[in-house]
C-alpha cells in the first residue's frame, strides 16, 4: 500500500463528509483528558464492504456477513468457505472462478482498492500529531481505558487485552487510531461504545495486520496494510479492509456493516450486544447485567423486556429512561439440563432504531460428566497424488469424570474417511482416530470430521484439508516466500531473486508474473519450466519516496495448488528524491489539479537539451500512455494530459507519471477521479 504523511484534500473532484466534533472531556487512566476535534474519514466506494482483501478471503459455512465482500487482484478462486448464501449483500470477484452467487466486477474492485489507499493515507496523515494521553496511551495497551473522541497515535503495536476498552462520546463524535504496527484484540475482549458513540465513526489505521481474538467484539473500520484475522466467534460491527493480504474469518464469525444513525429522539443504547454466562451447574443460577442508556433528547419508553428462552429471565421488564440517563437490567441464567442454551433478550421501545436485543448463552453442566478434548483442530494433508491415499490422525481424550460415548464419527467430504466411527472412552483415557485422504481429482479439498458424543460442550469437529495432484501435473515451488530489500536510496535500485522449481512431472506454465506495487518489478514475466528443472526470477526494488514499501509478486500458473505469491518489502531512504534528480539538472513538478477528473497539467524543467521520455503508468506498472518521447530543448515545459478523449478511458485510481532524461529518473503520483 502507498503510505505517506500527506492529508487528502477535498476538492470539487471529491465529495467529503465532514462533521465537526465538539471538544469533550472524559476520564482516561485516572487523568482528565481533553479531546482533539476530529473529522470523519471518507471511505468512498469501500463504505458498502464488510470484508475487502488483496490475496484471499476465507470463511466457513457458519460465517455470516451483512454487507458486501470483495477480493482483488487475486482470482475469485481465492474466496473460500463463503458464498452468496452467507453474505447478505454482494460478493465481488475479478473473474469467473469465484464461489456460487459471486459477481464479476474487476473495475468496481479496482476502484474500491484505490479508494482504500486514499482513505488509508488520509487516516495515517491526520494532524496535529497526537501528544500526551493521545500518544501511546497506557504504553500501547488500551484495555481498561475509557477514551474520549479524537486522534490517537501508536508508534508500535496497539493492544486491547486484559479488559475491555470503552469509547465514550456522542453520536457525531469521531475516533481515529493511527497504529504503526499491529492491532491485537484479546480473546473475549470487547470494544464498547458508550454515550451514543457509533461504530460508523470509529477508524483503525493499521500499519501491518489486525487480529481479533476468539469471541471478541469489535467496533469500527479496520484499514490494514496487510491482513485482518477474526478468530472463532468474533463479532465485528464495522469493516475488515486489508490492502495486500488476507481477510480470514474463522468459525462463527459475524460481520455487520455499520450504519450511521442521525440522532433522533429518543435513542436506545446498550453497553453490550451479548452476555455469555459460560458453564453453570444445573439447578443453580448465575446473574449478569446490561446497562441501557438514552442518548437522545426525549424519554425512552421501554414498554416490555422479554426473553426468547425461559431459562434466561430479566428484571425489570419495563421502564422509562430520561434523556442522558441509564438503567441496569439484570439477566439470570437458570439451567435445568446439561447442554448449551441460547436466546435473545428483546427490548421493545419507542426508538425507531433497530438495536433492541441482547444475545445470551450459557451451558448447563452436571457436577459429574464426560469432557471431549482433541489434540488438534485441523489436519492438513498437503499434496497427495490422485489415486493414492495419505493417513493422519487425531487423538481424542476424555478429561471428564464419566464415560465419553462417541455415538458416531462422520465426514462432510467423502474424500476424507475416519476410523473408528463409534467408541466409548473411559475417564482420563484417550483414543487415536485415523483419518485418510484419497483424492480423485486435482485441486484443493476440505471438509469436517464430526464427533457426535454425550459431552454438552460444542467442540465436536476437526477441519481437514488436502490437495489432489496428478502424476502428470506440474508442481510449483519457490525458494522463498518473502524478500526483504532493506534500505535503498531513492532514485537507485536493488536486485534480489527467487528460484522457482518444477518438482512435478509435467511442464510448469507460468503465464504471467505481476506485481501489486510498481516499485517492485520482476523478470521474466512469463516462462515454461520443464519437469525437474528450476529458473531464477529477478526482482528489482526502485524506491521514489521515503518510507516503507511493500507488495506481492503473483505467479499465475497451471499447478492446481494455490501457493503462488511472494511478499516483498523495502524502505526508501534519503538519496535521489522525487523532487530533484541526481544530476540536479532535472525537475518534475506536481501535476495540477490533483486529484483531477479529465484534464491535468504536468510541468518539467531541464537545464540541458536532450532526449526526454514522459510516461503514465497504473499501480501495477502497466503503461497507460507516453506523453513525451523525443528531443526537447532546455527550459520549462508544460504537457496536457487528458484522461478521457485524447488517449483512452481510465478507471478511477492512483497513477504514476515518470520523467526520464538520460540516466536521471523522476516519478510522482496523481489521482484520477471519474
Amino acid at each position: 500500500m502507498i503510505k505517506n504523511n500527506t492529508n487528502i484534500i477535498c476538492t470539487k473532484f471529491r465529495s467529503c463528509r465532514l462533521i465537526l466534533i465538539m471538544i469533550g472531556i472524559a476520564l482516561m487512566a485516572g487523568n482528565t483528558a481533553m479531546s482533539i476535534p476530529t473529522y470523519v474519514l471518507d471511505l468512498r466506494s469501500t463504505e458498502s464492504f464488510v470484508a475487502l482483501a488483496g490475496a484471499t478471503v476465507t470463511g466457513t459455512t457458519n460465517t455470516m456477513i451483512d454487507g458486501d465482500v470483495g477480493l482483488s487482484p487475486s482470482a475469485g478462486s481465492y474466496v473460500t468457505g463463503i458464498d452468496a448464501t452467507n453474505v447478505t449483500g454482494s460478493l465481488y470477484v475479478v473473474d469467473a472462478s469465484g464461489p456460487a452467487g459471486s459477481l464479476i466486477d474487476a473495475i468496481l474492485l479496482q476502484t474500491a482498492k484505490s479508494d482504500l489507499t486514499i482513505a488509508y493515507n488520509d487516516a495515517a496523515g491526520r494532524t496535529p500529531v497526537p501528544t500526551g494521553t493521545f500518544l501511546n496511551p497506557n504504553g500501547g495497551n488500551i484495555g481498561t481505558l475509557n477514551l474520549v473522541p479524537g486522534l490517537y497515535k501508536f508508534t508500535s503495536t496497539c493492544m486491547i487485552t486484559g479488559s475491555d476498552v470503552t469509547l465514550t462520546g456522542g453520536p457525531n463524535d469521531v475516533w481515529i487510531f493511527q497504529i504503526a504496527s499491529d492491532l491485537v484484540l484479546g480473546d473475549g475482549i470487547s470494544v464498547i461504545l458508550a454515550g451514543g458513540a457509533q461504530a460508523a465513526n470509529v477508524f483503525w489505521q493499521v500499519g501491518s495486520s489486525a487480529t481479533l481474538g476468539t469471541y471478541s467484539t469489535f467496533k469500527g473500520t479496520i484499514l490494514a496494510d496487510q491482513s485482518v484475522s477474526l478468530d472463532v466467534g468474533a463479532t465485528i460491527e464495522g469493516r475488515a479492509l486489508a490492502f495486500s493480504a488476507a481477510v480470514t474469518m474463522n468459525d462463527g464469525v459475524t460481520g455487520t456493516k455499520p450504519v450511521l444513525i442521525v440522532p433522533t429522539s429518543p435513542i436506545f443504547s446498550a453497553d453490550s450486544t451479548q452476555i455469555r454466562f459460560g458453564d453453570v451447574i444445573n439447578d443453580n443460577i448465575k446473574k449478569d447485567s446490561v446497562t441501557v442508556t438514552n442518548t437522545g433528547t426525549a424519554d425512552l419508553v421501554i414498554s416490555s423486556v422479554t426473553s426468547s428462552n425461559s431459562l434466561f429471565t430479566v428484571m425489570p421488564t419495563d421502564s422509562e429512561i430520561a434523556p442522558g440517563e441509564s438503567l441496569k437490567f439484570y439477566v439470570t441464567f437458570s439451567p435445568l439440563n446439561s447442554g448449551l442454551q441460547s436466546g435473545y433478550i428483546y427490548f421493545n421501545h419507542n426508538d425507531p432504531g433497530k438495536r433492541d436485543s441482547i444475545w445470551v448463552d450459557g451451558t448447563g453442566v452436571s457436577e459429574v460428566g464426560p469432557e471431549f478434548s482433541a489434540n488438534s483442530q485441523i489436519l492438513d494433508f498437503g499434496k497427495v497424488n490422485i489415486g493414492t491415499s495419505k493417513l493422519d490422525s487425531v487423538i481424542v481424550s476424555n478429561i471428564g469424570t464419566a464415560d465419553l460415548d462417541i455415538s458416531s464419527v462422520t465426514s462432510s467430504n467423502a474424500l476424507f474417511t475416519v476410523t473408528p466411527i463409534e467408541t466409548l472412552i473411559a475417564p482420563e483415557k484417550s483414543l487415536k482416530f485415523k483419518v485418510t485422504f484419497s483424492p480423485l481429482i486435482s485441486g484443493t479439498h476440505n471438509g469436517y470430521i464430526y464427533f457426535n458424543h454425550n459431552d454438552p460442550d460444542k467442540i465436536d469437529s476437526i477441519q481437514v484439508i488436502g490437495t489432489g495432484i496428478s502424476d502428470l501435473d506440474p508442481v510449483f515451488s519457490v525458494s522463498s516466500r518473502i524478500l526483504h530489500f532493506g534500505k535503498v536510496d531513492n532514485g537507485l535500485s536493488k536486485l534480489d531473486s527467487v528460484v522457482v522449481s518444477n518438482t512435478g512431472t509435467a511442464t510448469l506454465e507460468i503465464s504471467t508474473v505481476t506485481s501489486s506495487n510498481p516499485l517492485f518489478t520482476i523478470t521474466p514475466t512469463e516462462l515454461l519450466i520443464p519437469a525437474g528443472t528450476s529458473w531464477k526470477f529477478y526482482i528489482t526494488f526502485s524506491p521514489v519516496n521515503l518510507g516503507l514499501q511493500s507488495g506481492v509478486i503473483y505467479f499465475n500458473h497451471n499447478d492446481p495448488g494455490k501457493r503462488d505469491s511472494v511478499l516483498v518489502d523495502g524502505e526508501g531512504v534519503k538519496g535521489s528524491s522525487v523532487e530533484t534528480a541526481a544530476n540536479e539538472n532535472l525537475e518534475l513538478l506536481k501535476n495540477y489539479p490533483n486529484p483531477f477528473s479529465s484534464l491535468t497539467m504536468i510541468q518539467y524543467n531541464i537545464d540541458i537539451s536532450g532526449f526526454v521520455s514522459l510516461t503514465v503508468t497504473d499501480i501495477l506498472g502497466n503503461e497507460v500512455v507516453s506523453l513525451v518521447n523525443g528531443f526537447r530543448s532546455a527550459g520549462l515545459h508544460t504537457v496536457s494530459f487528458h484522461a478521457e478523449g485524447d488517449y483512452q478511458s481510465m478507471a478511477t485510481g492512483i497513477y504514476y507519471y515518470t520523467l526520464k532524461v538520460g540516466s536521471s529518473l523522476l516519478t510522482k503520483q496523481m489521482i484520477y477521479v471519474k
